[in-house]
């Protein structure tokens, strides 16, 4: 089963993504969520799975390139779901899977 929502901006200063951004939530059978998946501008972006974070760069003509509206919605997306982490662009496009492990340093790194 899966649930779909809109990605709705909790940490930066806009009141909505115009339902361009989207959350999905993929469930075994015991009902327990098993990937949650980002969606931007129709296309799937990221998703976690296992505490990972994976990047789908074959759905961006394997370029590795975002716009900047999609690099909004990557960072509040993983902000959502990581707390407070920040990432800037290189973070982004240099790394086709965060671990926990990752994104702790990244974390470190920030302070």
């Amino acid at each position: 089963m899966e649930k779909k929502k809109e990605l709705l901006p909790i940490y930066e200063d806009v009141k909505s993504y115009y339902k361009k951004a989207f959350i999905v939530r993929y469930y075994d059978e015991n009902d327990l969520v098993k990937k949650t998946e980002l969606i931007s501008y129709r296309t799937s972006i990221l998703y976690i799975k296992n505490s990972e974070i994976y990047f789908n760069f074959k759905d961006i003509n394997n370029n590795r390139i975002y716009s900047h509206t999609t690099l909004r919605h990557i960072k509040e997306f993983i902000k959502q779901h990581y707390y407070m982490l920040e990432l800037n662009y290189k973070d982004i496009i240099t790394k086709e899977k965060l671990t926990k492990k990752d994104i702790e340093k990244l974390i470190e790194l920030g302070n």
